[in-house]
């Protein structure tokens, strides 16, 4: 049977961009050094976006490490997707 990868999930306990919580795995290259809830492991970042919400009010996902739970706009996607 194959394992199943998981990472770990943190939201950042006091809200920043726009009074919001914003939830990054582990090996996120913008992770806040502290003031973060361990929300757990998960497979990918929707079950972490669910656990982070059951806590915290509004939540969002860094668009760096959790692209696929991230809600914002095309420009800031444009823009760290950018290759030049």
């Amino acid at each position: 049977m194959a394992d199943i990868m998981t990472a770990t999930y943190y939201v950042t306990e006091a809200p920043v961009d726009e009074g919001r919580h914003f939830v990054h795995s582990a090996n996120c290259q913008v992770l806040p050094e502290s003031g973060l809830d361990d929300l757990g492991e998960f497979p990918d970042c929707t079950p972490a976006m669910e656990a982070a919400r059951a806590k915290y009010d509004p939540v969002n996902a860094c668009a760096l490490c959790c692209g696929a739970c991230y809600e914002g706009s095309d420009a800031f996607e444009d823009m760290v997707s950018d290759d030049g």
